[in-house]
Protein backbone atom coordinates (compact mmCIF):
# COMPACT_ATOMS: atom_id res chain seq x y z
CA UNK A 1 0.00 0.00 0.00
CA UNK A 2 1.38 3.63 -0.95
CA UNK A 3 0.73 6.56 1.36
CA UNK A 4 0.08 9.98 0.29
CA UNK A 5 3.97 11.55 1.62
CA UNK A 6 2.90 15.19 2.19
CA UNK A 7 0.02 14.41 4.74
CA UNK A 8 1.33 11.98 6.61
CA UNK A 9 4.77 14.10 6.49
CA UNK A 10 2.95 17.23 8.00
CA UNK A 11 1.57 14.89 10.86
CA UNK A 12 4.72 13.73 11.75
CA UNK A 13 5.91 17.34 11.87
CA UNK A 14 3.22 18.63 14.17
CA UNK A 15 3.96 15.56 16.28
CA UNK A 16 7.53 16.33 16.33
CA UNK A 17 7.32 20.08 15.75
CA UNK A 18 11.49 20.64 15.73
CA UNK A 19 12.05 17.55 14.49
CA UNK A 20 10.36 18.63 11.36
CA UNK A 21 13.71 20.34 9.93
CA UNK A 22 14.79 16.91 9.74
CA UNK A 23 12.29 15.38 7.34
CA UNK A 24 10.70 18.61 5.52
CA UNK A 25 11.47 20.10 2.16
CA UNK A 26 15.44 21.20 3.02
CA UNK A 27 17.64 18.01 2.28
CA UNK A 28 20.05 17.62 5.57
CA UNK A 29 22.48 15.25 6.31
CA UNK A 30 22.50 13.17 9.59
CA UNK A 31 25.42 15.21 10.66
CA UNK A 32 23.40 18.76 10.13
CA UNK A 33 21.91 19.85 13.26
CA UNK A 34 24.20 18.31 15.75
CA UNK A 35 25.93 21.01 18.30
CA UNK A 36 27.65 6.98 17.39
CA UNK A 37 28.09 -17.20 25.17
CA UNK A 38 26.85 -14.62 22.52
CA UNK A 39 25.26 -14.90 19.05
CA UNK A 40 21.66 -14.79 17.95
CA UNK A 41 20.04 -17.06 16.26
CA UNK A 42 17.44 -15.99 13.45
CA UNK A 43 13.75 -17.06 13.53
CA UNK A 44 13.13 -20.83 13.67
CA UNK A 45 10.59 -20.13 10.43
CA UNK A 46 13.66 -20.46 8.59
CA UNK A 47 13.96 -23.78 6.88
CA UNK A 48 17.34 -25.74 8.42
CA UNK A 49 19.41 -26.29 5.29
CA UNK A 50 20.83 -30.00 3.91
CA UNK A 51 24.46 -31.31 4.21
CA UNK A 52 23.93 -30.82 0.61
CA UNK A 53 23.84 -26.78 1.12
CA UNK A 54 26.58 -24.68 0.29
CA UNK A 55 28.28 -23.74 3.02
CA UNK A 56 28.96 -19.90 1.60
CA UNK A 57 25.70 -17.60 1.04
CA UNK A 58 25.56 -16.24 -2.48
CA UNK A 59 25.18 -12.06 -2.09
CA UNK A 60 22.28 -10.78 -3.59
CA UNK A 61 22.93 -8.49 -6.97
CA UNK A 62 20.35 -6.18 -8.04
CA UNK A 63 20.84 -4.96 -11.88
CA UNK A 64 23.23 -2.08 -12.26
CA UNK A 65 23.03 0.18 -15.21
CA UNK A 66 26.33 1.32 -16.32
CA UNK A 67 25.26 3.41 -18.91
CA UNK A 68 26.54 7.54 -18.66
CA UNK A 69 24.40 10.05 -18.27
CA UNK A 70 24.81 13.61 -19.88
CA UNK A 71 22.63 15.27 -16.71
CA UNK A 72 22.64 14.34 -13.75
CA UNK A 73 19.21 15.22 -10.65
CA UNK A 74 21.67 14.59 -7.74
CA UNK A 75 24.64 16.65 -5.78
CA UNK A 76 27.70 15.35 -7.52
CA UNK A 77 29.99 16.99 -5.14
CA UNK A 78 32.96 15.34 -3.26
CA UNK A 79 31.76 13.85 -0.39
CA UNK A 80 31.26 15.73 2.97
CA UNK A 81 33.07 15.01 6.35
CA UNK A 82 31.82 12.00 7.83
CA UNK A 83 29.96 8.71 6.28
CA UNK A 84 29.08 8.02 2.75
CA UNK A 85 25.73 6.67 4.79
CA UNK A 86 23.61 9.05 6.48
CA UNK A 87 20.32 8.68 8.58
CA UNK A 88 17.95 11.15 9.81
CA UNK A 89 15.26 9.33 11.70
CA UNK A 90 12.08 10.58 13.54
CA UNK A 91 10.34 8.24 15.71
CA UNK A 92 6.82 8.16 17.09
CA UNK A 93 7.09 4.99 19.71
CA UNK A 94 3.77 4.01 21.25
CA UNK A 95 5.25 2.18 24.70
CA UNK A 96 1.61 0.40 25.27
CA UNK A 97 0.91 -0.48 22.03
CA UNK A 98 4.82 -1.65 21.68
CA UNK A 99 4.71 -0.15 18.28
CA UNK A 100 6.53 2.96 16.53
CA UNK A 101 5.97 4.92 13.19
CA UNK A 102 9.31 6.02 11.61
CA UNK A 103 10.46 8.85 9.05
CA UNK A 104 13.68 7.95 7.59
CA UNK A 105 15.63 10.57 5.54
CA UNK A 106 18.59 8.07 3.99
CA UNK A 107 21.66 10.06 2.55
CA UNK A 108 23.67 7.71 -0.16
CA UNK A 109 27.18 9.19 -1.59
CA UNK A 110 28.34 6.72 -4.12
CA UNK A 111 32.08 6.02 -3.58
CA UNK A 112 31.53 2.35 -5.95
CA UNK A 113 33.22 3.80 -9.04
CA UNK A 114 30.09 3.04 -11.15
CA UNK A 115 26.68 4.39 -11.71
CA UNK A 116 23.99 2.69 -9.54
CA UNK A 117 20.26 2.20 -10.58
CA UNK A 118 18.92 1.16 -7.28
CA UNK A 119 20.41 0.79 -4.03
CA UNK A 120 19.96 -2.07 -1.72
CA UNK A 121 19.01 -1.81 2.11
CA UNK A 122 19.14 -4.50 4.79
CA UNK A 123 15.59 -4.64 6.66
CA UNK A 124 15.88 -7.92 9.12
CA UNK A 125 12.52 -6.71 10.98
CA UNK A 126 10.99 -7.75 7.81
CA UNK A 127 12.18 -10.80 7.66
CA UNK A 128 10.05 -11.22 10.99
CA UNK A 129 6.92 -10.22 10.09
CA UNK A 130 7.33 -6.67 12.11
CA UNK A 131 7.88 -3.83 9.14
CA UNK A 132 5.50 -2.34 7.18
CA UNK A 133 6.35 0.01 4.77
CA UNK A 134 4.26 3.01 3.52
CA UNK A 135 6.68 4.28 0.88
CA UNK A 136 9.93 5.77 -0.60
CA UNK A 137 9.63 9.54 -1.89
CA UNK A 138 12.61 11.34 -3.81
CA UNK A 139 11.89 15.01 -4.06
CA UNK A 140 8.10 14.72 -3.27
CA UNK A 141 7.33 11.72 -5.73
CA UNK A 142 7.32 7.92 -4.98
CA UNK A 143 10.03 5.38 -6.08
CA UNK A 144 9.22 1.94 -6.80
CA UNK A 145 10.55 -0.78 -4.77
CA UNK A 146 10.74 -4.59 -4.18
CA UNK A 147 10.55 -5.84 -0.79
CA UNK A 148 11.36 -9.63 0.36
CA UNK A 149 12.41 -10.97 3.09
CA UNK A 150 15.40 -9.15 4.60
CA UNK A 151 16.02 -7.50 1.51
CA UNK A 152 15.02 -4.00 0.21
CA UNK A 153 15.75 -2.45 -3.48
CA UNK A 154 15.10 0.99 -4.45
CA UNK A 155 14.46 1.65 -7.76
CA UNK A 156 15.82 4.92 -8.59
CA UNK A 157 14.40 7.78 -10.60
CA UNK A 158 18.21 7.74 -12.64
CA UNK A 159 21.31 6.52 -12.68
CA UNK A 160 23.38 7.85 -9.70
CA UNK A 161 27.06 8.78 -10.94
CA UNK A 162 29.99 7.33 -8.95
CA UNK A 163 30.67 10.64 -6.78
CA UNK A 164 27.15 11.90 -6.39
CA UNK A 165 24.87 11.40 -3.78
CA UNK A 166 21.16 10.24 -3.31
CA UNK A 167 18.95 11.64 -1.02
CA UNK A 168 15.24 9.63 -0.27
CA UNK A 169 12.86 9.42 2.38
CA UNK A 170 10.72 6.51 4.06
CA UNK A 171 7.67 5.85 5.83
CA UNK A 172 7.48 2.55 7.75
CA UNK A 173 6.05 1.46 10.92
CA UNK A 174 7.15 -1.65 13.39
CA UNK A 175 5.01 -3.73 15.09
CA UNK A 176 6.85 -6.03 17.58
CA UNK A 177 6.11 -9.04 18.82
CA UNK A 178 6.59 -10.16 22.36
CA UNK A 179 9.45 -12.29 23.69
CA UNK A 180 8.23 -15.40 23.95
CA UNK A 181 10.37 -17.13 27.06
CA UNK A 182 13.45 -15.82 28.59
CA UNK A 183 15.66 -18.40 25.69
CA UNK A 184 14.17 -16.53 22.67
CA UNK A 185 17.17 -15.20 21.18
CA UNK A 186 15.73 -12.22 19.14
CA UNK A 187 14.48 -10.14 22.32
CA UNK A 188 16.52 -7.65 20.92
CA UNK A 189 13.48 -7.28 18.57
CA UNK A 190 10.80 -7.34 20.61
CA UNK A 191 9.31 -6.88 24.53
CA UNK A 192 8.69 -8.06 27.51
CA UNK A 193 6.32 -6.68 30.38
CA UNK A 194 8.76 -3.97 31.66
CA UNK A 195 11.00 -3.24 28.26
CA UNK A 196 10.50 -2.13 24.51
CA UNK A 197 14.07 -3.30 22.42
CA UNK A 198 14.41 -1.97 19.19
CA UNK A 199 17.59 -3.98 17.44
CA UNK A 200 18.92 -4.26 13.58
CA UNK A 201 15.09 -2.45 12.85
CA UNK A 202 16.09 0.37 10.74
CA UNK A 203 16.92 0.01 6.29
CA UNK A 204 20.50 -0.16 6.36
CA UNK A 205 22.07 0.01 2.72
CA UNK A 206 23.78 -3.10 2.49
CA UNK A 207 28.02 -3.14 1.79
CA UNK A 208 28.26 -2.82 -2.69
CA UNK A 209 30.57 -5.58 -3.77
CA UNK A 210 31.46 -6.48 -7.39
CA UNK A 211 28.67 -9.35 -7.09
CA UNK A 212 26.17 -7.07 -6.19
CA UNK A 213 24.68 -5.86 -2.51
CA UNK A 214 25.68 -7.84 0.14
CA UNK A 215 22.49 -8.97 2.18
CA UNK A 216 22.92 -12.69 3.24
CA UNK A 217 20.33 -14.90 3.53
CA UNK A 218 18.38 -15.10 7.09
CA UNK A 219 19.31 -17.86 9.09
CA UNK A 220 18.51 -18.87 12.58
CA UNK A 221 21.95 -19.55 13.20
CA UNK A 222 24.03 -16.73 14.51
CA UNK A 223 23.76 -13.61 12.42
CA UNK A 224 23.45 -12.61 8.99
CA UNK A 225 23.80 -8.70 8.47
CA UNK A 226 26.75 -7.24 7.36
CA UNK A 227 26.62 -2.98 7.84
CA UNK A 228 28.92 -0.34 6.96
CA UNK A 229 29.42 2.70 9.60
CA UNK A 230 27.31 5.64 8.78
CA UNK A 231 26.13 8.61 11.16
CA UNK A 232 22.58 8.60 12.91
CA UNK A 233 20.90 11.39 13.91
CA UNK A 234 18.02 10.25 15.51
CA UNK A 235 14.73 11.48 17.53
CA UNK A 236 12.29 9.80 19.32
CA UNK A 237 8.90 10.47 21.08
CA UNK A 238 7.83 8.00 23.69
CA UNK A 239 3.93 7.76 24.12
CA UNK A 240 1.29 6.34 25.90
CA UNK A 241 4.05 5.40 29.21
CA UNK A 242 4.69 6.74 32.34
CA UNK A 243 6.56 9.72 33.62
CA UNK A 244 9.30 7.80 34.73
CA UNK A 245 9.86 6.22 31.21
CA UNK A 246 13.74 6.19 30.25
CA UNK A 247 15.66 5.55 26.78
CA UNK A 248 18.57 3.82 26.47
CA UNK A 249 20.29 4.49 23.23
CA UNK A 250 23.71 5.56 21.97
CA UNK A 251 25.62 8.43 21.00
CA UNK A 252 25.14 11.59 22.37
CA UNK A 253 22.09 12.43 24.00
CA UNK A 254 19.62 15.49 24.58
CA UNK A 255 16.14 14.90 26.36
CA UNK A 256 14.16 17.43 24.69
CA UNK A 257 11.03 17.53 26.62
CA UNK A 258 9.79 15.10 29.77
CA UNK A 259 9.19 12.18 26.42
CA UNK A 260 11.36 13.05 23.55
CA UNK A 261 14.88 12.71 23.55
CA UNK A 262 17.65 13.44 20.15
CA UNK A 263 21.05 11.06 20.03
CA UNK A 264 23.58 11.75 17.59
CA UNK A 265 25.73 8.74 16.60
CA UNK A 266 28.77 9.18 14.19
CA UNK A 267 29.73 5.61 12.94
CA UNK A 268 27.71 3.30 13.95
CA UNK A 269 26.81 0.45 12.01
CA UNK A 270 23.31 0.65 13.38
CA UNK A 271 21.10 2.41 15.89
CA UNK A 272 19.77 -0.03 18.77
CA UNK A 273 17.16 1.37 21.29
CA UNK A 274 15.52 0.13 24.53
CA UNK A 275 12.33 2.04 26.45
CA UNK A 276 11.92 0.79 29.63
CA UNK A 277 9.76 2.50 32.22
CA UNK A 278 11.43 0.66 35.65
CA UNK A 279 15.13 1.31 34.51
CA UNK A 280 17.53 2.24 36.99
CA UNK A 281 20.84 3.40 35.42
CA UNK A 282 24.06 3.47 37.05
CA UNK A 283 26.82 6.20 35.51
CA UNK A 284 30.81 5.78 35.69
CA UNK A 285 32.82 7.89 33.93
CA UNK A 286 36.42 6.21 32.36
CA UNK A 287 40.32 7.29 32.69
CA UNK A 288 39.59 8.70 29.10
CA UNK A 289 36.53 10.48 29.68
CA UNK A 290 33.94 8.31 28.25
CA UNK A 291 30.71 8.03 29.99
CA UNK A 292 29.64 4.48 30.75
CA UNK A 293 25.85 3.82 31.22
CA UNK A 294 24.09 0.34 32.81
CA UNK A 295 20.26 0.41 32.40
CA UNK A 296 18.51 -2.36 34.83
CA UNK A 297 15.89 -3.25 36.78
CA UNK A 298 15.37 -3.83 40.29
CA UNK A 299 16.00 -7.25 40.18
CA UNK A 300 19.27 -6.96 39.17
CA UNK A 301 19.40 -6.90 43.05
CA UNK A 302 19.51 -10.65 44.32
CA UNK A 303 20.28 -12.06 47.76
CA UNK A 304 23.32 -13.75 47.90
CA UNK A 305 24.86 -15.92 51.08
CA UNK A 306 26.63 -13.01 52.48
CA UNK A 307 23.56 -10.98 51.71
CA UNK A 308 22.08 -8.29 48.87
CA UNK A 309 24.74 -8.25 45.60
CA UNK A 310 23.80 -5.49 43.33
CA UNK A 311 24.62 -7.21 39.83
CA UNK A 312 23.97 -3.63 38.35
CA UNK A 313 27.54 -1.79 40.11
CA UNK A 314 29.22 -4.76 39.70
CA UNK A 315 28.29 -5.11 35.33
CA UNK A 316 29.27 -1.26 35.55
CA UNK A 317 32.44 -1.93 37.70
CA UNK A 318 33.61 -4.85 35.23
CA UNK A 319 33.01 -2.85 32.44
CA UNK A 320 35.01 0.12 33.22
CA UNK A 321 37.72 -2.19 34.21
CA UNK A 322 37.73 -3.97 30.68
CA UNK A 323 37.00 -0.79 29.26
CA UNK A 324 40.53 0.94 30.32
CA UNK A 325 42.15 -2.72 29.54
CA UNK A 326 40.71 -2.84 25.98
CA UNK A 327 41.54 0.81 25.30
CA UNK A 328 45.05 0.13 26.10
CA UNK A 329 45.53 -3.02 23.78
CA UNK A 330 42.88 -1.95 21.02
CA UNK A 331 42.94 1.32 20.49
CA UNK A 332 40.53 4.33 21.94
CA UNK A 333 37.16 3.83 21.83
CA UNK A 334 35.53 5.97 19.18
CA UNK A 335 32.06 6.86 20.94
CA UNK A 336 30.95 9.42 23.50
CA UNK A 337 28.86 6.49 25.70
CA UNK A 338 28.48 3.50 26.08
CA UNK A 339 24.82 1.74 27.59
CA UNK A 340 24.93 -1.57 28.79
CA UNK A 341 21.37 -2.93 28.91
CA UNK A 342 19.60 -5.80 30.99
CA UNK A 343 17.75 -8.03 28.91
CA UNK A 344 14.76 -9.79 28.97
CA UNK A 345 15.92 -12.60 26.30
CA UNK A 346 19.17 -14.78 26.74
CA UNK A 347 22.69 -14.39 26.62
CA UNK A 348 23.60 -11.17 25.29
CA UNK A 349 23.80 -9.26 21.88
CA UNK A 350 25.92 -6.04 20.53
CA UNK A 351 25.20 -3.74 18.86
CA UNK A 352 27.37 0.12 18.20
CA UNK A 353 27.25 2.18 21.41
CA UNK A 354 24.56 -0.57 23.37
CA UNK A 355 24.79 -4.30 24.54
CA UNK A 356 22.67 -6.32 26.35
CA UNK A 357 22.86 -8.87 28.95
CA UNK A 358 20.22 -10.89 29.81
CA UNK A 359 18.42 -10.89 32.59
CA UNK A 360 19.30 -14.77 34.07
CA UNK A 361 22.55 -13.65 34.48
CA UNK A 362 22.03 -11.13 36.72
CA UNK A 363 19.74 -13.56 38.50
CA UNK A 364 22.00 -16.13 39.07
CA UNK A 365 24.92 -13.50 40.28
CA UNK A 366 26.72 -14.91 42.80
CA UNK A 367 29.63 -12.14 43.87
CA UNK A 368 33.14 -12.32 42.26
CA UNK A 369 34.20 -12.62 38.86
CA UNK A 370 33.30 -16.49 38.04
CA UNK A 371 29.76 -16.47 36.61
CA UNK A 372 28.16 -15.42 33.47
CA UNK A 373 27.52 -11.67 34.50
CA UNK A 374 30.76 -11.10 34.23
CA UNK A 375 31.67 -12.75 31.36
CA UNK A 376 28.91 -11.63 29.41
CA UNK A 377 29.53 -8.02 30.26
CA UNK A 378 33.05 -8.02 28.94
CA UNK A 379 32.18 -9.67 25.80
CA UNK A 380 29.45 -7.97 24.96
CA UNK A 381 32.17 -4.58 25.62
CA UNK A 382 34.41 -5.68 23.80
CA UNK A 383 32.78 -5.76 20.52
CA UNK A 384 32.80 -2.04 20.20
CA UNK A 385 36.10 -2.84 19.36
CA UNK A 386 35.20 -6.35 17.68
CA UNK A 387 31.94 -5.59 15.50
CA UNK A 388 31.22 -2.09 15.91
CA UNK A 389 35.21 -0.37 15.01
CA UNK A 390 36.30 -3.40 13.08
CA UNK A 391 33.40 -4.95 11.31
CA UNK A 392 33.44 -8.20 9.43
CA UNK A 393 31.18 -10.50 7.35
CA UNK A 394 29.07 -12.15 10.22
CA UNK A 395 27.57 -14.99 8.03
CA UNK A 396 30.70 -16.21 6.22
CA UNK A 397 33.84 -15.47 8.53
CA UNK A 398 31.81 -15.00 12.16
CA UNK A 399 34.91 -16.19 14.25
CA UNK A 400 36.50 -13.05 13.41
CA UNK A 401 34.72 -11.20 15.87
CA UNK A 402 33.26 -13.79 17.91
CA UNK A 403 36.91 -15.62 18.68
CA UNK A 404 38.36 -12.28 19.45
CA UNK A 405 35.22 -11.14 21.56
CA UNK A 406 35.14 -14.58 23.91
CA UNK A 407 39.03 -14.99 24.17
CA UNK A 408 38.60 -10.95 25.33
CA UNK A 409 37.21 -12.67 28.60
CA UNK A 410 40.42 -14.43 28.86
CA UNK A 411 42.70 -11.19 28.40
CA UNK A 412 40.06 -9.82 30.91
CA UNK A 413 40.40 -12.46 33.77
CA UNK A 414 44.21 -12.88 33.19
CA UNK A 415 44.79 -9.32 34.65
CA UNK A 416 41.78 -8.15 37.06
CA UNK A 417 41.12 -11.97 38.84
CA UNK A 418 44.20 -14.20 37.69
CA UNK A 419 43.63 -16.59 40.07
CA UNK A 420 40.57 -17.40 38.08
CA UNK A 421 42.18 -18.35 34.88
CA UNK A 422 42.20 -21.89 35.13
CA UNK A 423 38.33 -21.79 36.03
CA UNK A 424 37.73 -19.85 32.63
CA UNK A 425 39.43 -22.61 30.42
CA UNK A 426 37.45 -25.31 32.14
CA UNK A 427 34.07 -23.62 33.06
CA UNK A 428 34.07 -21.96 29.71
CA UNK A 429 36.00 -24.02 27.07
CA UNK A 430 37.08 -27.43 28.15
CA UNK A 431 34.03 -28.64 29.77
CA UNK A 432 32.55 -28.58 26.22
CA UNK A 433 35.17 -30.45 24.61
CA UNK A 434 34.76 -28.28 21.30
CA UNK A 435 35.01 -29.53 17.44
CA UNK A 436 34.99 -28.21 14.33
CA UNK A 437 36.33 -25.54 11.68
CA UNK A 438 37.05 -22.50 12.98
CA UNK A 439 36.06 -20.80 9.40
CA UNK A 440 32.99 -21.85 8.95
CA UNK A 441 30.16 -19.86 7.93
CA UNK A 442 27.16 -19.42 10.13
CA UNK A 443 25.47 -21.92 7.33
CA UNK A 444 27.40 -24.84 8.15
CA UNK A 445 25.46 -25.66 11.72
CA UNK A 446 21.89 -27.00 12.12
CA UNK A 447 22.31 -26.04 15.62
CA UNK A 448 23.87 -23.21 18.34
CA UNK A 449 25.59 -25.54 20.25
CA UNK A 450 28.39 -26.80 17.64
CA UNK A 451 28.01 -23.35 16.19
CA UNK A 452 29.35 -22.13 19.11
CA UNK A 453 31.65 -25.00 19.76
CA UNK A 454 33.54 -24.68 16.73
CA UNK A 455 33.44 -20.52 16.16
CA UNK A 456 33.67 -19.22 19.48
CA UNK A 457 35.41 -21.47 21.71
CA UNK A 458 38.00 -23.26 18.53
CA UNK A 459 38.57 -20.09 18.65
CA UNK A 460 40.05 -18.94 21.29
CA UNK A 461 41.87 -22.53 20.99
CA UNK A 462 43.40 -21.28 17.72
CA UNK A 463 44.25 -17.60 19.34
CA UNK A 464 46.06 -19.16 22.35
CA UNK A 465 48.53 -21.11 20.07
CA UNK A 466 49.43 -18.37 18.52
CA UNK A 467 49.70 -16.05 21.19
CA UNK A 468 51.91 -19.60 22.57
CA UNK A 469 53.66 -19.63 19.37
CA UNK A 470 54.41 -16.23 18.93
CA UNK A 471 55.02 -14.81 21.90
CA UNK A 472 52.76 -12.86 24.34
CA UNK A 473 54.11 -9.72 22.81
CA UNK A 474 54.07 -9.91 19.44
CA UNK A 475 50.46 -11.28 19.30
CA UNK A 476 49.15 -8.69 21.53
CA UNK A 477 51.27 -6.03 18.70
CA UNK A 478 48.98 -8.04 15.29
CA UNK A 479 45.99 -7.89 16.87
CA UNK A 480 46.62 -4.26 17.93
CA UNK A 481 47.63 -3.94 14.28
CA UNK A 482 44.30 -5.31 12.81
CA UNK A 483 42.43 -3.23 15.23
CA UNK A 484 44.02 0.02 13.58
CA UNK A 485 44.10 -0.85 10.02
CA UNK A 486 40.73 -2.75 10.28
CA UNK A 487 38.63 0.33 11.43
CA UNK A 488 35.58 1.80 9.86
CA UNK A 489 36.34 -1.17 7.50
CA UNK A 490 34.37 -4.71 7.02
CA UNK A 491 37.74 -6.67 7.81
CA UNK A 492 38.50 -10.30 6.04
CA UNK A 493 40.58 -13.07 7.01
CA UNK A 494 42.79 -11.71 4.76
CA UNK A 495 43.11 -8.14 6.51
CA UNK A 496 43.77 -10.15 10.14
CA UNK A 497 46.64 -12.59 8.37
CA UNK A 498 48.24 -9.74 6.33
CA UNK A 499 49.37 -7.82 9.54
CA UNK A 500 51.30 -10.71 11.18
CA UNK A 501 54.79 -10.39 10.26
CA UNK A 502 55.55 -12.75 7.20
CA UNK A 503 58.09 -15.17 9.49
CA UNK A 504 55.59 -15.59 12.19
CA UNK A 505 52.51 -16.29 9.16
CA UNK A 506 55.00 -19.49 7.62
CA UNK A 507 55.98 -20.51 11.54
CA UNK A 508 51.94 -20.65 12.43
CA UNK A 509 51.03 -22.66 9.18
CA UNK A 510 50.66 -25.60 10.96
CA UNK A 511 48.06 -24.09 13.92
CA UNK A 512 46.09 -23.08 11.04
CA UNK A 513 45.74 -26.42 9.48
CA UNK A 514 44.82 -27.56 12.82
CA UNK A 515 41.86 -24.89 13.27
CA UNK A 516 40.89 -24.17 9.69
CA UNK A 517 39.17 -25.98 6.72
CA UNK A 518 41.05 -23.36 4.61
CA UNK A 519 44.20 -22.67 6.17
CA UNK A 520 46.63 -21.23 3.64
CA UNK A 521 44.98 -17.80 3.50
CA UNK A 522 47.35 -16.22 1.77
CA UNK A 523 49.84 -16.17 -0.63
CA UNK A 524 53.84 -17.65 -0.13
CA UNK A 525 56.10 -15.29 1.28
CA UNK A 526 59.68 -14.76 1.11
CA UNK A 527 62.70 -13.30 2.79
CA UNK A 528 60.30 -12.78 5.91
CA UNK A 529 58.50 -9.80 4.73
CA UNK A 530 55.81 -8.76 5.45
CA UNK A 531 52.51 -9.31 3.49
CA UNK A 532 51.54 -5.71 3.84
CA UNK A 533 52.89 -4.50 0.34
CA UNK A 534 51.02 -6.31 -1.48
CA UNK A 535 47.93 -6.72 0.24
CA UNK A 536 45.07 -4.37 -1.10
CA UNK A 537 42.73 -4.93 1.46
CA UNK A 538 39.29 -5.83 1.83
Amino acid sequence: MRIIWPVTLRLLCLIFLSACMATADATPTAAQDNVSPTQTPSAAQTAIPTQDRSLRTVPTSFATNTAPVPQTIYACEPATEGSNRQYTVVINADYAAKSAEVVQRVTYHNDTGSPLMDLGLAIEANAYGIFSMGGIFFDGDSLDYTLNSNQLAVNLPQALPARCSVTFDMQFSVQLRPIAVDNAYKGYMGYSERQMNLGHWLPSVAPRRAEGWLIHDVYQIGEQTVLEQADWDVIIQVNNARDSVKVAAPGTMTQLDSNRWRFSLKGGRDFAISIGEDYRVHTATTESGKQIEVYTFADATVQGDSGLLDGAQHALEQAERAFQQYEALFGPYPYDRMVIVQGDFADGMEFTGLVYVGTRWFYTFTGGARNYLTLITVHELSHQWWYAKVGNDAANAPWLDESLATYSEYIFLSEFYPADKDWWWDFRVNTYFPMGNVDSSVYAFSDFRTYINAVYLRGVLLLQALREEMGTEAFFAWIKDYAQSGQALIATPELLWSRMPADSYEQTAEIRRQFFAEPDILPQSTDGESFEETFTGP
